[in-house]
């Protein structure tokens, strides 16, 4: 979507909600320039998580139950 500056900036919010309702890049012109606004998605905070191998998955409340000298490599993947 391209838009003229003043058109911009009488309609901004409602442009920028498009944008970032449709992921589309919105072309902004002014005096011979074009300028490009485009959303950028935050990552969800469950996205950044890294991996821990060997992790303990479990009921908290039942952890005194386990017997860990019957574990095996293969119960902790």
């Amino acid at each position: 979507m391209t838009v003229k500056a003043t058109q911009f900036r009488q309609n901004l919010f409602q442009i920028l909600d498009q944008c970032r309702d449709s992921g589309e890049t919105i072309r902004i012109e002014r005096g011979g320039e074009t300028y490009d606004l485009t959303p950028r998605r935050k990552k969800k905070r469950i996205e950044e998580l890294e991996e821990h191998p060997g992790t303990i998955v479990g009921d908290p409340e039942t952890f005194h139950l386990i017997k860990a000298w019957e574990w095996t490599p293969d119960d902790l993947s």
